[in-house]
């Protein structure tokens, strides 16, 4: 069980506040530092953009300060008999900053535990250990694609813009979107959304929405007793017509096929 043992959320420090553990401290330390700020490692000083992240092991070394301005971070000391095991199995970078994304989620994130971190409620210890797995989780997502878009925070906050507009769009398929519209939340013209959003997802936004559609209908069409009419509607498609050509075309058969072999 992962266990916070202390945390802090939106600390504002001042130029002459520096953190200088020689031995470090004896938890995890996991850090996102909301603007610049000079890390200490292996005896070069590095000056790290606003939003990276660091990751510290019980016992490690820990030095880092702004001089010029001070710096503000949010802090999880943690500790438990899994931790070490999760975070090496994620492949989280341990003592080297890393950038994730995601900024606004991870300062939710920070915040809720720290909310529940102080408030206690019942099987708050329980919520903790779920809630930092699931943390740790995305955050090696996040890492992952900073690895794969090439390290370049511009492209790693572009694509978490991106992956929150899939997001809405997939949970809410049965709305009437169009490619107009998603590239209206995401600011871009059409032809640039459609360019990123292959880039990074790998199909079109038409395609990704359709795919996510005719999953859940087939879903329905086994497992339920409405009427294609029915779950055409409720997967965003008027015309079943239309719908029936689209699902036969992605699975080779008609709506009513599937009905009649599963015998409902």
């Amino acid at each position: 069980m992962i266990t916070i043992e202390q945390i802090g959320y939106n600390y504002l420090q001042n130029e002459q506040f520096r953190i200088d553990r020689p031995t470090g401290i004896p938890y995890y330390l996991l850090l996102l530092f909301i603007t610049e700020v000079d890390i200490k490692l292996a005896g070069l000083t590095r000056t790290v953009r606003p939003y990276s992240m660091m990751l510290y092991e019980p016992g490690y070394p820990q030095d880092y300060g702004n001089p010029r301005t001070g710096f503000v971070n949010d802090w999880i000391h943690f500790s438990g008999d899994t931790a070490g095991s999760i975070i090496q199995r994620l492949g989280l970078p341990l003592h080297e900053p890393f950038f994730c994304g995601n900024s606004q989620e991870i300062r939710q994130t920070m915040r809720e535990l720290e909310m529940e971190f102080r408030l206690r409620e019942a099987f708050y210890e329980e919520h903790i250990d779920a809630q930092m797995t699931a943390f740790l989780i995305r955050l090696a997502r996040w890492h992952k694609n900073q690895d794969r878009f090439s390290s370049d925070p511009d492209q790693v906050e572009s694509h978490a813009r991106l992956r929150s507009i899939r997001s809405r769009v997939l949970t809410a398929y049965d709305k009437p979107w169009s490619l107009s519209s998603m590239a209206a939340i995401a600011q871009l013209s059409r032809s640039r959304f459609c360019a990123l959003y292959s880039h990074y997802f790998q199909t079109s936004p038409i395609r990704d929405l359709m795919a996510e559609r005719f999953s859940v209908a087939h879903h329905l069409l086994s497992s339920t007793g409405l009427s294609v009419q029915e779950i055409a509607q409720k997967v965003g498609y008027d015309d079943l017509a239309q719908f029936s050509k689209q699902f036969k075309k992605t699975y080779g058969y008609a709506p009513s096929y599937l009905r009649q072999t599963r015998g409902i």
